[in-house]
């Protein structure tokens, strides 16, 4: 092994069995007690000397270590000795540990390095001064609201980035796996080990209904395991408790007790984000990590469900101001538009509480532009006919590719505001027809015994 020489700071190099004796420094000739361990602290592995443990687990041990190359302070993960037995999963370590170094984010821990000493397998990334987020729930209990919905966002947007640039799913979101710094940023860590948490599934409370049920999972998997994280972070504890196995039964068949029987004060659009992450099925859930941002964007503003709206619309405002430097054709468009929202807003809630049927006149010949003839077209379709399961669905898909292709129209605000009451329409028609599916069912089979019963 090596050590570092606490007088004289040379590398000092013995045979493995001389550990926990004491040694002459070849440079300086001091009396040097040497490292218990291959890990304890003056331990030198490679171009690292290990300060001290600053985290533990069943897949690898962190150390706080100094790079002696370029004089820095890093965070030095050490798999464990089941792992580094196991040729397969240091295979993929090695593949996973180099994508994760691709990875340039402000919410994303920075691997530096991954490598191998002596049967010591070893992931240098950048050291987080701070805490993980389980610490802080630990210590804390539940989290103020506006706090955790910040951490959220963040991490969302680490998911964002991961998924959109190099469609990467992180297959391990927990608290754990989650570093605020001392300002208050939060990182995503542990890119690199997403096969050993699999494996060893280590992440029991956190982990989807899907990959419970062995089926195909992508970033909508780790949604839900942030749903799961964000309701802990609320409540102070995960939604189900438990052996093992009686929380995989629930993570498939029961829902979470409500927030409002732990606090009162998180606000019903915080409560709706969650309820659409922690759907059972990935497709009732949001469908990319933009949808979950939008959404947080508006909770940030509109504290009540029945606020969405008019914070949309004051953002919808706030465009039109900024567009008054356009010609004076386009302005007087957005002017007209801003009152058709409204107008068509309030029909909107008429029409979805069965109440009226609504048409939309038709839009001006002078009015041409693609941008202006997508939006009403999507405005006629909403207002016209059935809103049944399958149309709900089409003219989702017709928003969701509005707001893909037009990121910065001013109707964007209105768009956002439709797409949630789409999603949830779809959710209930759905579930509606389980439910007719389900009586039918149980319907015949009474029918079946019946018969059985006569003969």
């Amino acid at each position: 092994m090596r050590f570092q020489c606490s007088n004289c700071d040379q590398i000092v190099s013995i045979e493995n069995n001389l550990m926990g004796s004491v040694v002459s420094c070849g440079h300086c000739q001091n009396q040097e007690k040497v490292p218990t361990d291959l890990y304890a602290p003056r331990s030198v592995i490679n171009d690292y000397v290990i300060i001290e443990q600053i985290g533990i687990g069943r897949l690898a041990s962190v150390y706080l270590a100094h790079q002696m190359s370029l004089d820095r302070k890093v965070a030095l993960k050490i798999l464990s000795q089941e792992l580094a037995d196991d040729s397969d999963f240091i295979m993929d370590f090695f593949r996973e540990a180099r994508s994760s170094g691709r990875l340039n984010h402000p919410n994303i821990v920075q691997a530096y390095a991954v490598s191998e000493e002596e049967g010591t397998y070893y992931l240098v990334m950048e050291y987080i001064e701070g805490s993980n987020l389980k610490q802080v729930i630990d210590q804390k209990g539940a989290l103020p609201c506006e706090y955790a919905l910040r951490i959220i966002h963040q991490i969302a947007e680490a998911l964002a980035f991961i998924w959109k640039n190099h469609q990467l799913c992180h297959e391990n979101i927990k608290p754990e796996n989650i570093l605020i710094t001392k300002n208050n940023t939060a990182k995503l860590s542990d890119t690199g080990l997403s096969k050993a948490a699999k494996r060893l599934d280590s992440s029991t409370p956190y982990v989807c209904p899907e990959k419970i049920l062995g089926s195909k999972f992508d970033i909508r998997s780790d949604l839900y395991s942030l749903g799961i994280t964000f309701y802990e972070m609320l409540v102070g504890g995960t939604p189900f408790e438990g052996t093992n196995e009686e929380i995989r039964k629930q993570h498939l068949k029961t829902a979470p007790n409500p927030i409002s029987d732990f606090r009162s004060d998180v606000p019903s659009s915080y409560i709706r984000i969650i309820d659409k992450l922690l759907a059972k099925h990935p497709d009732d859930r949001y469908q990319s990590p933009e949808g979950l941002i939008s959404d947080i964007k508006l909770a940030r503003e509109a504290k009540d469900e029945k606020d969405i709206r008019k914070a949309a619309l004051r953002n919808q405002r706030s465009t039109l101001k900024k567009s008054n430097k356009s010609n004076s054709n386009k302005n007087t468009y957005l002017v007209m538009s801003l009152m058709l929202n409204v107008i068509l807003g309030g029909a909107m809630v008429l029409m979805f509480s069965g109440k009226t049927q609504v048409t939309v006149a038709p839009v001006a010949d002078e009015l041409n532009n693609e941008q202006i003839l997508a939006y009403d077209q999507i405005a006629r379709d909403l207002h016209t006919g059935d809103l049944s399961q399958e149309r709900a669905e089409t003219i989702l898909e017709d928003v969701n590719q509005f707001i893909t292709r037009f990121p910065d129209s001013p109707h964007l605000p209105m768009t956002l505001h439709w797409k949630i009451t789409l999603e949830e329409t779809v959710i209930s028609l759905r579930r509606l027809e389980e439910w007719q599916k389900e009586y039918k069912e149980v319907d015949e089979t009474k029918k079946l015994e019946n018969l059985i019963e006569r003969k």
